[in-house]
């Protein structure tokens, strides 16, 4: 029997088309990814891309944005006890502390028992001027104190008025009197505008008679502050008032009489 052949086209191979090959398979994208999930992906034509934890960023929904803004103007009782106590502490501690002052210096004034400033009129001058003349007042304070002096300062104010009627104003100056010290005050008060009473005018022309005598009143007032050692008491009212007789308003005035209080009000 013979053998047959099979024909040729069955042994030559076919040079016209290049041997098929599957593609390249990529790597994953992370190790530790499974490869069918990779193989699947590149058959739907589709690529997943997958990104770590930590690189995950998330928008925050509106609802958000609109619950922090009725938190902003309608805090939680909570937040605002809180608030309110964070007020309210720094304010007590300062009461405190300013009531352990107030006791200190209390307790130290009673126990040295402050005296009053004696005032007391040295001089009294008249100018010039008939219509608006000017007072000058010599005053001497003197501080009876052993342990306390007195500061005064500025801010005050003077009179002088004849039957309750003022006829010159002024602001006294400060000053400061040590412990067991006196010190002299200038006060200059100027005229005010207006006619003066006709017994002030024939006094000051050098008309009146010899036995008639001008009484004059004096007022001033003085904002102080006491001083004990290192500490200082709060700025108090010191009022003085002075009842004086003078001889004349004319050239050679002197001071007849005086009577002299002071009166020392602690709230001013």
């Amino acid at each position: 029997m013979e053998e047959r052949v099979p024909p040729a086209s069955y042994n030559k191979p076919d040079l016209g088309k290049p041997p098929t090959s599957p593609p390249p398979r990529p790597p994953p994208p992370f190790p530790g990814h499974g490869i069918h999930e990779t193989e699947d992906a590149l058959r739907s034509g589709t690529y997943v891309v997958q990104v770590p934890k930590d690189q995950i960023y998330r928008v925050p929904p509106p609802e958000n944005a609109a619950y922090l803004e009725r938190q902003r103007k309608n805090p939680t009782p909570q937040k605002k006890r809180s608030m309110c106590s964070c007020i309210l502490f720094p304010i007590l501690i300062l009461f405190i502390l300013a009531l352990i002052l107030l006791l200190i210096v209390g307790i130290t004034y009673f126990i040295v028992q402050p005296k009053k400033v004696n005032f007391s009129i040295q001089s009294l001058l008249i100018g010039n001027s008939h219509k608006n003349p000017e007072f000058d007042v010599t005053l001497k304070a003197e501080n009876p104190n052993g342990q306390m002096g007195v500061n005064c300062l500025k801010g005050g104010d003077a009179s002088l008025s004849f039957k309750q009627n003022k006829i010159s104003t002024g602001n006294p100056p400060a000053f400061s009197t040590e412990a067991k010290t006196s010190t002299r005050v200038r006060l200059v008060l100027s005229g005010l505008k207006g006619k003066l009473p006709s017994q002030l005018q024939k006094s000051m022309q050098g008309k009146g008679t010899k036995k008639e005598s001008i009484a004059l009143s004096l007022l001033v007032n003085i904002p102080v502050k006491m001083e004990i050692g290192v500490l200082t008491s709060w700025s108090m009212n010191m009022a003085v008032t002075c009842d004086l007789t003078v001889n004349t308003l004319a050239k050679g005035t002197r001071v007849l009489s005086q009577k002299c209080q002071t009166k020392i009000q602690v709230f001013s």
